[in-house]
């Protein structure tokens, strides 16, 4: 099968995942090709390469419980010659929330119909804001078996439903949700030693030459931060309750969520 896997990974998280996906495909003779949608140049394209693929995959991390807004609008407006596709979410262990439903829907408008779904716990972005150090399990196990299983869905033509649950922040704005959440992660001049990778990283080209952060560009992915090997950025949760409820899922069971 001829596959195609486009991904939006700020943080490596997603991408790590993958890349574990890609060696089973490989390793099956399946060709593979990738989007990188974390990229903004990559994101204004609206047309992919006139390839017709015999299934898509796409692969994002949950923000506020949802695709996040940068990548379901990619997704809404780029033309895809694939009528078949596998969804794949990481979550920092708080919750899945309605992600992988819609981005169902998401590829449903297209005429593109799953055949299999998953969330996967990783390492929440802010976990830096607890000075802990704490080894995710891997789940590649279960990824093999779950890309196995949604290929045999391919092969006998059995599409999964995905249902959304009702969770509040269905009905606030996802931006807003992230702002009040963490503060703007700015640069410590101090640490810094202008190395630009932050500038790199950031998905939203949020940030200048100056090392400044455009405010209502950031989408407080917190890649900038993550990259910095100096410490120069910094997560600053605001509030007490996202504190704790970020703490409980850090320390707290992981649970994996699969539609197959």
């Amino acid at each position: 099968m001829r596959c195609l896997v486009c991904y939006f990974s700020p943080t490596g998280n997603t991408y790590k995942k993958c890349k574990e996906i890609i060696d089973v495909l490989k390793n099956q003779n399946h060709d593979v090709n990738m989007i990188n949608a974390t990229k903004r140049e990559i994101r204004v394209k609206n047309n992919i390469e006139n390839v017709i693929y015999d299934v898509l995959i796409v692969a994002f991390p949950v923000y506020s419980q949802r695709v996040p807004n940068v990548f379901a609008e990619y997704l809404k407006k780029i033309e895809i010659n694939c009528r078949k596709a596998i969804i794949i979410s990481t979550y920092g262990s708080v919750t899945s929330g309605n992600a992988l439903a819609q981005a169902a829907r998401i590829l449903k408008c297209k005429g593109i119909f799953t055949y299999g779904a998953i969330a996967i716990p990783t390492e929440h972005s802010y976990k830096s804001v607890f000075k802990i150090k704490i080894s995710p399990y891997s789940y590649s196990d279960e990824l093999r078996k779950f890309i196995n299983d949604a290929i045999l869905n391919i092969y006998n033509s059995k599409t999964v439903s995905l249902k959304s649950k009702f969770v509040i922040s269905m009905f606030l704005n996802q931006q807003l949700i992230s702002n009040i959440t963490l503060k703007l992660p700015k640069v410590n001049i101090k640490k810094c030693v202008r190395c630009k990778k932050c500038i790199f990283s950031c998905p939203m080209d949020a940030i200048d030459r100056n090392l400044n952060i455009t405010t209502d560009k950031c989408i407080r992915c917190a890649a900038c931060v993550i990259v910095c090997e100096y410490g120069a950025r910094e997560c600053i949760i605001k509030n007490s309750i996202s504190r704790k409820i970020i703490s409980k899922s850090i320390h707290g069971n992981k649970k994996l969520v699969i539609f197959t």
